[in-house]
C-alpha cells in the first residue's frame, strides 16, 4: 500500500489538539481517574491543607507576637517613667539634704561666733567630727544636734534607698527593652514567614487547579475507553473496508503500516497520546484490540477529520 499520511501536517494538528482531543467522550460509561494523577491530586490536596493549617498557625502566632510587643512597649514606657519618678524623688531629697546641711552649717557658724571662736560648741563638732567635746554642753544643744544628725540621717538612708530603686528600674527597663526588641524580632520572622507560605499556597493551589484540569481530561478520555468499541461514523467505516477490509491484523507489505486503520507507528503513538492512552505507545497497531484501534481513529479524526485517509472514502 501507499503513504496515504500528511505527516507534517498531522504532527501539528495533534500537538495542537492533545487537551482538546481528551475531551471527546464516545461512550457513556463510569469514570475511573488515572491512579498517578488522582494520587498527584490527593498528595497536592494535602498539601494545600497543610500549607493552610500552617497559615492560620502563623498568623495566630502573629497575633500573639503582637501582643506582646505591645505589652513590652507598654512595660518600657512605664519603666521609663517609674525611673523619672525616682530620679525626681531622688532629686528632691538631695534638695532637702542641701537645705539641712545650710542650715547646719549656719547653727555651726553662729555658735563658733557666740563661742567667740570656741571650736569646741556642738555645732563645729558636728562638722568637724570632734563629737567628744559634745558632753560638756548642755541638753538643749544635745538635743540640737541630734535631731539634726537624725535629721541628715534619715535624708541620706532615703536617698540610698531611692538610687537602689532607681538601679532595680534601670535593670528591669534593661530586660523590658530586651523583651520588646525579641518580641519585635519574632514578629518580623513570623510575617516572613506568612509571606513565604502565602507565596507555597500560591503555587500549590496553581499545580493543584493543573492537576484537576489535568484529571478531568482523562476522565474525559478515559469515558471512551474501558474495553467498549466506538460506534465509527460512515467515514471511518469507508476506511475500515478501503485499508484493510476489515482485517484488524492488517500490515501492509513494507511493514510500515498496521491494524485496519493502516496506522503507521508514529501516528499512532500520537494519537494514542492526544487520547491519553499512554499505555498504547510503543504497541504495534496491529497488536492492539479492535476497540483501542477504533477508539484511536475516532481520536485521530476528531484531530483532523477525513485529512489523513483515503480519498475514495472522503465527502
Amino acid at each position: 500500500m501507499t503513504n496515504r499520511w500528511r505527516r507534517t501536517r498531522l504532527v501539528t494538528r495533534l500537538a495542537r489538539g492533545l487537551l482538546s482531543a481528551t475531551a471527546v467522550c464516545l461512550v457513556t460509561i463510569d469514570v475511573v481517574p488515572r491512579p498517578a494523577e488522582a494520587d498527584q491530586v490527593a498528595d497536592l490536596e494535602a498539601r494545600a491543607t497543610t500549607i493552610s493549617q500552617a497559615l492560620v498557625h502563623e498568623r495566630l502566632q502573629i497575633d500573639a507576637d503582637r501582643q506582646q510587643y505591645s505589652t513590652a512597649s507598654e512595660d518600657v514606657a512605664l519603666d521609663a517613667q517609674a525611673v523619672n519618678q525616682t530620679a525626681q524623688a531622688i532629686g528632691a531629697g538631695e534638695q532637702r539634704a542641701d537645705r539641712e546641711r545650710s542650715a547646719v552649717d549656719q547653727q555651726a557658724l553662729a555658735a563658733y561666733m557666740d563661742a567667740e571662736g570656741d571650736v569646741s560648741s556642738p555645732e563645729v563638732a558636728l562638722l568637724t567630727g570632734r563629737e567628744g567635746s559634745l558632753v560638756a554642753f548642755d541638753e538643749y544643744s544635745d538635743i540640737a544636734v541630734a535631731d539634726i544628725s537624725a535629721t541628715l540621717g534619715r535624708l541620706h538612708g532615703t536617698q540610698r534607698a531611692l538610687r537602689s530603686e532607681e538601679e532595680a528600674l534601670e535593670q528591669r527597663q534593661l530586660q523590658d527593652q530586651f523583651d520588646r526588641q525579641q518580641a519585635s524580632t519574632d514578629l518580623a520572622r513570623a510575617v516572613v514567614g506568612e509571606e513565604q507560605l502565602q507565596s507555597l499556597q500560591a503555587q500549590v493551589t496553581g499545580e493543584l487547579a493543573q492537576a484537576v484540569e489535568a484529571q478531568t481530561a482523562d476522565q474525559h478520555a478515559a469515558a471512551s475507553w474501558s474495553g467498549s468499541d466506538p460506534v465509527l461514523n460512515p467515514f471511518l467505516q469507508c476506511v475500515v473496508r478501503a485499508e484493510s477490509n476489515g482485517d484488524y491484523r492488517a500490515v501492509s507489505p513494507n511493514g510500515m503500516y498496521m491494524g485496519a486503520f493502516q496506522f503507521s507507528q508514529a501516528t499512532w503513538d500520537m494519537a494514542a497520546t492526544a487520547a491519553g492512552r499512554l499505555d498504547l505507545v510503543g504497541v504495534a497497531p496491529d497488536v492492539a484490540s479492535k476497540a483501542d484501534q477504533d477508539a484511536v481513529a475516532v481520536v485521530l479524526f476528531d484531530l483532523d477529520g477525513e485529512e489523513p485517509w483515503f480519498d475514495p472514502c472522503r465527502s
